[in-house]
């Protein structure tokens, strides 16, 4: 009956591509219609989840001074995220070395009520852990790890940011590398591992989260000069490792160490890991063995690809990258990140010249839909992640507008459980 069903749909959605008011819908691909007849149908998605960007966060916390205020707009907030037929909402909570939550080791963020290391009215993530819970979603507490700030001026972070004191001190100012773009901590030091993981703990320790999220900034730099000392000093003291592996060496040290202490506190508090979308990119320029996370046990317990990526992209159609993670994935739950964010617009990325695959998300309002069709006949891919929610409760264009309803009818729509 299932498989009925799902092909039953999956014909609904691929003949309402062919006619559309706006002329914006386009039938799918021979390849990506004998893909979703020949699959076996999938369960329903595991993980529904959205991400709650900080500066979508940022547009609450500023507009409401006192806990009340925030309660009633985050408690409106996540009933319609539920109400849209997703399960899961993930928070940026920790965007640089700064916090939407009380901490011992990062200041208040300049994002959460306009000044990095100011006073703290009310708790905004513990409001956010309850009125999840009530709605029935789970949650997911997003840091990034190694960044310290977008802005290039150490002096701008307040005094009590971690990244500030060791810059200011010489004996730790290489734990702290300032970029073109940017402030980060220097993932070759011991001492930066072991604040990732106590901040880790802390959030695990002090809320009844369901998993904590990284994403995909790692290392910031190919550059040399930025761990220069340490690389030095690893093979005076008898290491052999080239930069490269050294490199990847100390990024899975951090994962792996993250992953053991979250289990050492809450077994069920997940790891999920949503690295970027292209296997070999990760490995080369950002230096995350994302092959070695997902395919031994000891890493992260959900590994999401951003698949930021149409049907017709050059170097990564979604299918092929959809099909390649499946092969690599043996020891985690594999989910799919899609962007939303992308629709209605030019994705200057897909190809150098190729137009059809430049203007697909422009010219289409059906993508992320037939996307989430093809990978609900996946059977070892368990959910998706849609970025983000702004762009499926605020859409900026048309088919933004038109992506966001056909995503909802899907959700409300796909096979349900025995």
């Amino acid at each position: 009956m299932k498989k009925i069903f799902v092909c039953i749909l999956s014909l609904v959605l691929l003949c309402s591509c062919t006619v559309s008011t706006n002329s914006l819908q386009t039938t799918a691909s021979t390849s990506e219609k004998k893909e979703i007849t020949s699959q076996k149908a999938n369960t329903e998605f595991k993980t529904k989840a959205v991400w709650i960007t900080y500066y979508e966060l940022s547009q609450i916390t500023k507009r409401c001074p006192d806990e009340a205020s925030f309660k009633s707009e985050i408690q409106n907030t996540f009933k319609g995220i539920k109400d849209f037929g997703l399960n899961t909402v993930v928070v940026q909570i920790r965007p640089y070395a700064d916090s939407f939550y009380k901490s011992t080791y990062f200041p208040l963020s300049e994002y959460c009520f306009g000044t990095q290391g100011g006073e703290m009215p009310y708790d905004p993530f513990a409001v956010m852990v309850e009125c999840a819970h009530n709605q029935s979603l789970k949650i997911e507490a997003w840091i990034n790890p190694y960044r310290v700030s977008s802005n290039t001026d150490i002096n701008l972070l307040c005094d009590s940011n971690p990244a500030k004191i060791w810059y200011n001190n010489e004996q730790t100012k290489a734990f702290v590398y300032i970029s073109d773009n940017g402030i980060y901590f220097n993932p070759a030091c011991n001492e930066v591992i072991e604040l990732i993981v106590n901040g880790v703990k802390e959030i695990v320790g002090l809320y009844a989260i369901d998993a904590i999220h990284f994403d995909d900034y790692f290392y910031p730099t190919k550059s040399k000069e930025i761990d220069s000392s340490q690389y030095q000093y690893y093979l005076a003291t008898g290491g052999d490792l080239s930069l490269t592996k050294w490199r990847i060496s100390k990024i899975s040290e951090m994962i792996k160490n993250v992953y053991i202490a979250i289990k050492e506190i809450k077994p069920d508090v997940k790891f999920v890991i949503s690295p970027s979308g292209n296997v070999e990119n990760n490995l080369s320029s950002l230096y995350a063995d994302v092959v070695s996370w997902c395919g031994n046990n000891g890493y992260c317990d959900v590994i999401c690809p951003q698949m930021y990526y149409g049907f017709k992209n050059d170097s990564m159609p979604f299918m092929f990258n959809c099909k390649k993670w499946i092969s690599l994935n043996k020891a985690c739950s594999l989910c799919i990140g899609l962007p939303v964010y992308k629709c209605g617009k030019e994705d200057k990325y897909a190809s150098t010249k190729n137009k059809d695959a430049i203007n697909e998300f422009k010219n289409n309002s059906n993508i992320i839909s037939r996307q989430l069709t093809y990978i609900n006949q996946l059977e070892d891919i368990d959910g998706f992640y849609l970025f983000s929610y702004s762009n499926l409760f605020s859409p900026e264009n048309e088919n933004m507008k038109k992506e966001a309803e056909l995503i909802k009818e899907f959700l409300h729509s796909s096979p349900k459980k025995d």
